[in-house]
C-alpha cells in the first residue's frame, strides 16, 4: 500500500478511536512532535466534518422549504364584558284623614238673679254658656217666667271645630341629633403583580448580512396569568406567539404582559451572518466555468474534494475571485457529480460548500 494511503488510513483510524495500545502512544507522541503531521490529521477532520454535512444539505432544504410553506398564525381571542345595571325608586304615599263628631247633651249651671224686687231687670237675661266641642254649631234660646220672675235662658250650645295642636318648630337650641358612629372597615386590595414572576425562554437565528431573515424563538412563558401579549420594539401589544420572523440583526425588546396587566421586559440580540451562496452548478463541457469571490481583504487557499474526501484540486489565490474549469490538479477532467469546496484565509477565517459538474 502507497505510504500516503496509509497515513490516511492510520489518521482515519485515529479520528474513529480504533487506535489502541503502543500504536495509540506512537501516533500521540508523532503527533506532539510533527507540526506537519498535526496539520495534516486536523485538515483531515475537518475534511471529514465536511463531506458528512453536505450529505445532508438536500435534505435539509426541502425541509426548510416545506415548513416555510407552514402559515403559523395566532388566532385572537377576544372577551368583552358587558355590565347592565338598573335602578327603580319607588315611592308612594297614601294620606287618610277621619273626622267624627259627637254630640253631647248635657246640662250648663243655671245663674239666677237673686233681687225680686227689680222689676226693670225682668226682662234681663243671663249670659249664654258656651261649651266648644265640635265642628256643628246649634244655637237655640228659650224664655221661661216663673212666679218669681226670674228669667231663665236657654243653653246654648255652641260645638266648634277641635282646634289642631302645633307643635313649635325647633329652635336653636334643640336637643342636637344624636349620631352613633360605626368603624370604617378598610378594604385591603391586593396587587396581583406582587407575587407575578414572569419567565421566558428565548433563542434566536442569525440574519443575513443588510437584510432582514433573523428570527426569535419564543417557545414557552411561565409566572402571571395567561394569556399573554408581547410588545415587539416598543410596537403594541399583541398576543404571544412562538416565532417572529423577518427581523434584523441587532437588539430587540419584547414587553411580554399577562393577563392582569403585569408585565416584564426581556431583550434579545439577533447576530449576523454571510449569506454568500454556497450551492453551485456547472457545465463545463458547455464552456461553463465555476466563479466564487473570496474576501476582498485576505489571501486564501481553497481545496476541493471529492464525495470520498479525497482532494482533488488545490490552489492558492491572492485575494479577489477564483475560477474553476471542473479540472482535477493534473489537468484531467473530472467525473460529473457533486464536490466539496473549503477556502481557508490567512486570517484563520473558513468557509465550505458545494458544488456540482454536470456533463
Amino acid at each position: 500500500m502507497r505510504p500516503e494511503l496509509e497515513t490516511y488510513h492510520l489518521i482515519d483510524s485515529y479520528l474513529n478511536g480504533k487506535l489502541e495500545g503502543e500504536a495509540l502512544r506512537t501516533f500521540e507522541a508523532q503527533l506532539q512532535s510533527d507540526p506537519a503531521f498535526a496539520e495534516e490529521v486536523s485538515f483531515q477532520q475537518l475534511t471529514n466534518e465536511v463531506v458528512v454535512g453536505a450529505s445532508y444539505d438536500d435534505l435539509r432544504s426541502q425541509m426548510t422549504k416545506d415548513i416555510d410553506k407552514i402559515d403559523a398564525s395566532a388566532n385572537i381571542k377576544k372577551w368583552s364584558l358587558y355590565t347592565v345595571a338598573a335602578l327603580v325608586l319607588l315611592s308612594g304615599g297614601i294620606g287618610y284623614y277621619t273626622h267624627s263628631q259627637q254630640e253631647t247633651d248635657s246640662k250648663p249651671t243655671v245663674t239666677k238673679e237673686a233681687n225680686p224686687t227689680t222689676q226693670s231687670s225682668a226682662s234681663s237675661k243671663t249670659p249664654d254658656v258656651v261649651i266648644t266641642q265640635s265642628p256643628k254649631i246649634v244655637s237655640s234660646k228659650k224664655e221661661h217666667s216663673n212666679s218669681t220672675n226670674i228669667t231663665e235662658s236657654a243653653v246654648t250650645i255652641v260645638e266648634a271645630p277641635t282646634p289642631q295642636i302645633q307643635q313649635p318648630a325647633p329652635t336653636a337650641t334643640s336637643t342636637p341629633d344624636v349620631k352613633t358612629t360605626q368603624p370604617v372597615e378598610h378594604a385591603t386590595s391586593v396587587n396581583p403583580c406582587m407575587n407575578a414572576q414572569i419567565t421566558a425562554e428565548i433563542s434566536t437565528k442569525p440574519s443575513c448580512i443588510n437584510e432582514n431573515t433573523g428570527s426569535i424563538l419564543i417557545p414557552q412563558v411561565q409566572g402571571g396569568t395567561s394569556p399573554y401579549t408581547l410588545a415587539l420594539d416598543h410596537a403594541t401589544g399583541k398576543p404571544l406567539k412562538e416565532t417572529y420572523s423577518y427581523l434584523s440583526a441587532g437588539t430587540h425588546s419584547l414587553l411580554i404582559t399577562d393577563k392582569n396587566g403585569c408585565s416584564k421586559e426581556f431583550h434579545a440580540t439577533i447576530a449576523e451572518k454571510n449569506c454568500k451562496k454556497t450551492s453551485y452548478v456547472f457545465a463545463p463541457e458547455k464552456g461553463e466555468t465555476w466563479k466564487i469571490s473570496g474576501n476582498e481583504n485576505s489571501d486564501y487557499t481553497i481545496t476541493i474534494l471529492n464525495m470520498a474526501g479525497t482532494q482533488v484540486y488545490k490552489s492558492h489565490v491572492m485575494q479577489g475571485e477564483f475560477e474553476w474549469q471542473g479540472m482535477g490538479q493534473q489537468g484531467e477532467y473530472l467525473s460529473s457529480g457533486l464536490y466539496i469546496y473549503i477556502i481557508e484565509y490567512t486570517n484563520g477565517q473558513k468557509e465550505n460548500g458545494q458544488v456540482t459538474i454536470v456533463r
